[in-house]
C-alpha cells in the first residue's frame, strides 16, 4: 500500500466519522421557508439558533404533515404572546386549522371589546397584531387547502329533503404549502420580536422533535 493510498483511506475514514457525528439535514422546502421567515424578524443570535435547529432536522414527516406542525407552533406562539396558557389542538388538517382560525378571531374580538371598554391591560401592540394577522393568513389558506376537505370540511346549510352536496377532496400544491409555511414563520418571528414570552427556537424544536 502506497503512502498516498494510505492517506486517502485515512481521510475517507475521518470524513465518514464526521458524517456520523453530523448527519446531513433532511431536505424540506417548507421548513426552509418557515425558518427564513421567522429569522427575518428576530435578533441575529436567535436567527443563528433557528438555522442550527433546522440543520438538526432528520426528516420523518411529509411536507404536508410538517406544515401542520409549523402552523401549530405559530398558533402556540400567539397564545403565549397574549398570556393564554392552553395549547392549541395539533393542526393536522383543514379541520383543525379552521377551528384555530375561529379561536383566533374570537379572541381578537374579545380583546377589542375590552379595549373599547377602557381596559388596556390585554391590548396587543402593533407588532403583535401583525403577527396575529400573519397567522390568520396561514390558517385561512390551511383551512381551504390543507385538506382533506375545504374550509375545515364544514357543510353548507341545506333543506332537510335535499341531497347532500358532493365535496371534492383537497390536495395542497407545493406552492400552497409554501405559502402556509411562510406566513406561519412570519407570524412566529413577529410574535417573538414583540413578546419575550415567545421563544422561536423552542417552538421550532417542539415542532420538529416533539410528540
Amino acid at each position: 500500500m502506497t503512502e498516498n493510498t494510505s492517506g486517502a483511506q485515512a481521510e475517507s475514514m475521518t470524513a465518514a466519522r464526521e458524517a456520523g457525528r453530523h448527519p446531513r439535514p433532511a431536505a424540506s422546502h417548507v421548513l426552509d421557508l418557515f425558518v427564513a421567515a421567522t429569522a427575518y424578524h428576530v435578533d441575529p443570535s436567535q436567527a443563528e439558533a433557528l438555522h442550527r435547529q433546522r440543520e438538526r432536522y432528520g426528516g420523518g414527516y411529509s411536507e404536508r404533515d410538517l406544515v401542520g406542525r409549523l402552523l401549530t407552533a405559530a398558533a402556540m406562539a400567539l397564545r403565549r404572546a397574549v398570556d393564554q396558557a392552553s395549547p392549541p389542538a395539533p393542526i393536522a388538517s383543514g379541520t383543525e386549522a379552521f377551528a384555530e382560525l375561529q379561536a383566533v378571531r374570537a379572541a381578537a374580538r374579545s380583546r377589542l371589546a375590552l379595549r373599547q371598554s377602557g381596559l388596556r391591560g390585554l391590548r396587543l401592540e402593533r407588532a403583535r397584531k401583525r403577527g396575529e394577522l400573519e397567522l390568520v393568513e396561514a390558517l385561512e389558506l390551511a383551512s381551504d387547502r390543507l385538506g382533506p376537505l375545504p374550509a375545515g370540511g364544514l357543510g353548507q346549510v341545506r333543506a332537510p329533503d335535499a341531497a347532500p352536496p358532493l365535496v371534492e377532496g383537497v390536495y395542497p400544491t407545493p406552492d400552497e404549502l409554501a405559502g402556509m409555511a411562510a406566513h406561519a414563520g412570519a407570524a412566529l418571528g413577529r410574535l417573538a420580536a414583540a413578546s419575550s414570552d415567545v421563544d422561536p427556537v423552542g417552538e421550532l424544536r417542539e415542532a420538529l422533535e416533539g410528540p
